[in-house]
């Protein structure tokens, strides 16, 4: 736990961190909870943006009672977090208990990326106890377990919504069905709603599972790709009877009010693959693998550590200028002392494949910072990862050109992917040039020349 508060001698909950605007959390890969479950209802009263990144044991954002505390949050941003599975907990699970006052979020901004195990944004529908009417921009990148984006009673007070993208998820619907009431066709008001964007979402069967309409009578583009089950708005419009534009799946659609003030610029979209795509930016900068200069190679490692059994996997991936594969392998470790001791294992076993396979000028690239600032330093280290690591420095001593960079995770997905699958490997396991298919998916995304 990062943030716990203590009661003091009138047993009142003391106040944390009232003048505090930002937080970022980064890298605490062995923390479950950020904050304690009751905090002081003025504490942490000024904080407006909150990144959470890298931190895989964290099952969720905001517990029960907490999200009252922050209310005058604007921006949340919560990316590559391998455990999280809930971002906002209105209800402790099993339980009928549920927050009671009703909370207004000034929440303005919403950015979810590469969460594998989010199955919720809010763990249950909030039926007005909370409301997120200020909400403007929500992106969604790479939920793969997410099976729907907004409750309903949230999604009814998205007025001000004026962006929403949400590109490879699994997710089945964009707004839960109402649990209570009568059935009635519903209308969905997005006033200020002029972008949507819907990618690679093949699971997507509707916006809402019952009968509905939508308002929004500013929408000045739809781009849907890769949505093949249904037609996803199929009752959009602007006055009751007037249908505000048609839907086409894989194209970029402008709608009569934007199409007779503004005319595309043919630079803003993407041609290819049998579809348009658009360079409208998605949300935050989104960090990408990028291919090495020729003739020189990337090799990209990761170790994945174990604490219960104290073992580990070891993944790493070779590539060209192209982006195209060289080779790669995984391995398990049945011993390992810590997360960077197995990074360190990493390094060795993809250094002695690159150097058995004749290619002489690589640059490494680790998500673990301590084992890249050890691996350029050249001060005497006697740690056991400082010794560990003397074989890796002995081994790039034979390359003629080598570099160590570090890289956030997300430009090591490969890497991960082949770590993980290292625990399965009763034997060391190695390819050249032909693709697993576990990682054809994640190899050709990195390849891709779409700008997010």
């Amino acid at each position: 736990m990062l943030y716990e508060t203590k009661i003091n001698d009138d047993n009142l909950f003391s106040v944390i961190f009232p003048k505090l605007e930002k937080i970022a959390i980064s890298y605490l890969r062995n923390v479950k909870r950020i904050w304690c479950n009751q905090l002081h209802a003025d504490s942490f009263s000024k904080l407006k943006e909150l990144k959470v990144e890298c931190c895989d044991a964290l099952s969720n954002i905001f517990p029960f009672l907490v999200s009252q505390v922050f209310r005058r949050l604007e921006i949340l941003t919560v990316t590559d977090c391998a455990s999280l599975e809930e971002v906002f907990q209105p209800q402790v699970h099993g339980s009928d208990i549920e927050e009671t006052n009703v909370v207004g979020s000034q929440l303005r901004e919403v950015n979810l990326i590469c969460l594998p195990k989010l199955k919720h944004v809010w763990n249950k529908d909030p039926n007005g106890c909370v409301s997120f009417g200020n909400l403007r921009k929500a992106f969604v990148w790479e939920c793969w377990r997410l099976k729907t984006l907004f409750p309903f009673s949230i999604a009814k007070d998205l007025q001000l919504l004026e962006s929403l993208r949400v590109d490879s998820c699994g997710v089945e619907e964009i707004v839960s069905k109402k649990v209570e009431g009568e059935e009635r066709e519903i209308w969905f008001e997005f006033i200020q709603l002029s972008f949507v964007g819907l990618w690679n979402l093949p699971n997507l069967t509707c916006f809402y599972p019952g009968t509905h309409r939508i308002a929004s009578p500013v929408l000045k583009k739809f781009i849907t790709n890769c949505c093949r089950k249904t037609e996803i708005f199929g009752h959009l419009v602007s006055q009751p009877e007037t249908s505000l534009l048609s839907i086409e799946k894989g194209k970029s659609i402008e709608s009569p009010v934007a199409s007779g003030k503004e005319r595309s610029d043919p630079q803003e979209e993407y041609h290819g693959h049998n579809h348009t795509r658009s360079f409208l930016p998605l949300g935050p900068k989104v960090v990408r693998w990028c291919p090495p200069s020729f003739p020189v190679l990337k090799l990209n490692v990761d170790g994945a550590f174990r604490v219960e059994d104290r073992c580990g996997a070891v993944g790493f991936v070779l590539r060209n200028n192209a982006g195209f594969l060289q080779g790669g392998g995984a391995h398990f470790i049945r011993e390992a002392h810590s997360a960077e001791f197995v990074e360190a294992q990493a390094v060795i076993h993809a250094l002695r494949f690159a150097s058995s396979n004749g290619f002489k000028k690589v640059i490494i690239e680790s998500d673990e910072l301590a084992v890249v600032n050890k691996l350029k330093s050249k001060l005497p280290d006697f740690s056991i990862l400082g010794l560990v690591l003397e074989e890796a420095k002995q081994l790039m001593n034979s390359f003629e050109d080598v570099q160590v960079r570090y890289v956030h995770r997300l430009c090591n997905r490969v890497a991960h992917a082949l770590a993980s699958f290292g625990f399965d490997c009763n034997e060391p396991f190695t390819f050249r040039y032909i693709c697993p298919e576990f990682i054809r998916e994640l190899v050709r995304d990195d390849i891709t020349k779409f700008d997010y």
